[in-house]
Order: structure tokens, then sequence, then C-alpha cells
């Protein structure tokens, strides 16, 4: 040691080293806060990447007009993640190919940005840190340099909604005796009794960054699927469903809706008679395992929808001849 102080090697030593942790740690704090500079979607564990958001043409936005389509959003944030998913040539592909297997589709904007606590991201940096604890000592030292850089990602998984807009697809499809029903087609409860009806469920959430005007991520959910034999007079609540969706039922028929879900639902819509009435249906509440019944006195339509689940496509008619 004392031959090292003797020769001015030891300062010399000590100034490469602090240099060095320095530069390191500069760069692991930079890393975690700066977004990236490439455009490149970062592989995350869980997600399906989509490709950078291509804009499409006016007419591939015009093809998505179906009667089995559902595109609504919740605030001004939410419409301009709407409009930014619906310019996704990836996005706008698969809407229609399930709207042409004759499948239910609705596509809706919401807010905020929250993802599940079993979704690991990795923050829209280029350099996830790794080391946390340093991270951690330097992050309030150096906070006052880096109070214009923005955080993106909490540690709760949770986008921050100043950048990023979040919209839910879901997508139902109908079987019914073994073959693929389209959910438009009428199913008359007395003459299809006891054959097997199927909803098959799929949601899945686009995460859209608003900023880059660009889809981020798509995170593909698990198919759910629920059947149930067909009976005079009942339709079941399942998995934010009502099965069957479109109905037709005798006038002076009372119909029971069962509610086979731990959630609660309710039943909401305009009851609209062929002599120019329009009667307004609303069930409150139907807890899990509660059954909720009316009585259609006459020939109409009666659209309706469950208002807690209407954004995964809970909804259905009633047609009464």
């Amino acid at each position: 040691m004392n031959w090292l102080k003797k020769r001015g090697v030891l300062p010399l030593l000590l100034s490469a080293i602090v240099i060095i942790i320095s530069s390191i740690s500069v760069y692991i704090v930079l890393s975690y806060y700066l977004p990236p500079t490439d455009n490149h979607v970062e592989n995350n564990t869980g997600l399906f990447n989509a490709t950078n958001s291509s804009t499409s043409t006016p007419s591939a936005l015009h093809s998505l007009s179906h009667p089995n389509l559902t595109i609504s959003a919740v605030n001004e944030r939410a419409g301009t993640a709407l409009t930014i998913t619906l310019q996704d040539a990836h996005i706008i592909d698969m809407i229609n190919r399930w709207l042409d297997s004759g499948a239910q589709v609705t596509v809706v904007g919401v807010q905020p940005v929250e993802l599940p606590a079993d979704i690991k991201i990795s923050a829209p940096h280029r350099n996830p840190v790794h080391h946390e604890l340093i991270g951690m000592i330097l992050k309030p030292l150096l906070k006052p340099m880096l109070d214009n850089l923005r955080e993106e990602v909490s540690n709760n998984n949770t986008y921050k909604s100043n950048r990023y807009g979040e919209v839910v697809i879901t997508i139902n499809w109908h079987i019914m005796g073994g073959h693929q029903y389209p959910v438009s087609a009428v199913v008359d409860l007395e003459r299809e009794k006891d054959k097997v009806y199927e909803i098959h469920q799929q949601i899945t959430r686009v995460i859209v960054d608003i900023d880059e005007r660009r889809v981020k991520d798509i995170i593909m959910g698990e198919e759910t699927v629920i059947r149930h034999d067909i009976k005079p007079n009942k339709i079941y609540m399942e998995s934010n469903s009502f099965m069957p969706y479109t109905v037709i039922i005798k006038p002076s028929t009372i119909l029971y809706w069962h509610n086979y879900s731990t959630l609660s639902h309710n039943i909401v819509g305009i009851y609209k008679t062929l002599d120019g009435s329009s009667i307004l249906i609303d069930s409150k509440d139907i807890g899990g395992g509660e059954i909720w019944q009316y009585l259609f006195t006459k020939e109409g339509e009666f659209e309706y929808h469950c208002t807690y689940h209407k954004d995964e496509g809970m909804s259905g008619k009633v047609i009464i001849r």
C-alpha cells in the first residue's frame, strides 16, 4: 500500500473506480427511466406482441361496420386509444375474421389501464433494471435531475393512464347441437329444447401507447366455455353472457333468467311492442343463484343488456311473436 502511495498509483486507482461506479450507476438509473428510442415492441412473457401499428386504409375501417359488432369508449381518452387500435392492421384482420365466422365482437376503450397481478410486464425501456438495490439507493439521490423523465410503469404492473390507453375486445361465438350457430340466429326455446347450447368467449386486452400512437401489447385471454341444455322459457346467465343470445317466445309467456354465476347481473332494456308502446324494464340486481322473471304480454321485441358487463358483450334479445 505504501508503495502505491509513493508512486501516486493509489489516487489514480481510486479515481478510476469512482468513475466506473458512477458511470454504471447513471446508466442503470437512466435505463430505468428513459423511454425507448427505437420502435421495437418488447417480447414480454405472457404477452402476444402486435406488429407496430401500421395505419390501415379508410376502407379497412369501413369494413368494421357489422351488425354483430359493437364499438364504444367510456371517455375521450379511451376514444383516442380506440381509434389507434382500429388503425392496426393485425387487429382489424382479427376482428374481420371473427365477424366472418358469425361471432359477436365487442370493442370498448376503457380507463384506467390496470393489468392482472399474474401478468408480468417488462417496463417499456431498453434495459430493465436488474440491480434493484442500486436503483433503490440512487433513485432518491438523483430524483431532482430526473423529474423531467417519465416513469412509465408503476410497481404494481399498472400502466399509467397519462400515457397508455386500453381497449378490451370480447369475442363470443355459439355452438348448438355440435355446430357453430351464428350469434344473430334466433333460438326457438320450445322447438330446440334439450339441445346442448354452448357459448365460447375470449377476451383480448390491447395496450395502446397514446404518445407514440401505436399498439404496444396484445394480451390474449384464455377461452372460456359454458354449456347448458336449452329449456323452454329459460335463459342462462353465466360467464358474463346471456344464453341463448336471441330467443323467440309466444305472447303471454313468462321468461325466466337464471344466474348461474357468482357475480350479480341485471337486465335493462326497452320492450317495444308492435302496437307502439315502449316499456322500460329494469330487473335490478340479480345475485348469484337467483332467478328473475318477466311476463311478455304483447308481440314485439326486447333488446337488453347487463349494465355491469355490457363492455364484455353481455347483451341479449327476446322476440315475442
